[in-house]
């Protein structure tokens, strides 16, 4: 079965907002464990990449009018988590992901969101 990207997109923030095991995600949208760990892979951005921020006046100009009246000083909305991973095959991925507090493998991930049209 093929994915709409809209079920993409739902599969996504349910594995980033609830960390469902992959395997109940594979049996609610109909697809191997194998696919929804790719598909989760493929949409959290490795490390090495990083973003430049638009120019304030930019995020200011398309801050919904709630937000720039509420906050005035919010340019971008950060959120952090750690999603539980199945445990790698390659040691190096394994010893990198290791979280001793938690003991289990873990993926780290911070989310910026910011206002451009």
């Amino acid at each position: 079965m093929t994915l709409t990207p809209t079920s993409v997109l739902m599969l996504i923030m349910m594995k980033l907002r609830s960390n469902f095991v992959d395997q109940e995600l594979a049996y609610w949208f109909r697809v191997s464990r194998q696919t929804v760990n790719d598909l989760v892979c493929q949409a959290l951005p490795s490390t090495t990449h990083y973003h430049q921020l638009p120019e304030k006046e930019k995020i200011i100009r398309n801050m919904p009018k709630v937000i720039k009246q509420t906050y005035r000083k919010c340019r971008v909305i950060i959120d952090c988590c750690k999603i539980f991973i199945e445990r790698p095959g390659n040691f190096t991925a394994r010893a990198m992901s290791w979280f001793n507090y938690k003991s289990h493998n873990t993926v780290k991930v911070l989310i910026a969101v910011s206002t451009v049209g």
